[in-house]
């Protein structure tokens, strides 16, 4: 499977994690429903760094900095305690 053109790499192998549906309130408080996201674990494959499009550079971090990194840690943390049950490779202890 060929993805990943800014980043230069391709995914291997992929698995739905969950889905998340988004709602916003309205000042009325009624809700008003946004888009669906797939949250997915992929195992990735990298390529010679060659960027072509605005990506300049890339940055390959551990699990603990990607969690810490995220704005939305939470969330985070709850994709990388079910990527790690899905993959043995995955080095990665929840808080």
């Amino acid at each position: 499977m060929k993805s990943g053109e800014e980043a230069c790499s391709h995914v291997v192998e992929s698995h739905l994690l969950f889905g998340l549906r988004f709602v916003e309130l309205d000042e009325h408080g009624s809700v008003h429903h946004g888009g669906v996201h797939a949250k997915m674990w992929a195992r990735v494959e990298l390529e010679e760094w060659n960027p072509q499009f605005e990506m300049t550079r890339r940055r390959l971090v551990s699990p603990d900095e990607a969690v810490d990194l995220c704005t939305f840690s939470n969330l985070t943390r709850r994709m990388m305690a079910r990527a790690a049950r899905r993959d043995p490779m995955l080095a990665w202890e929840p808080e």
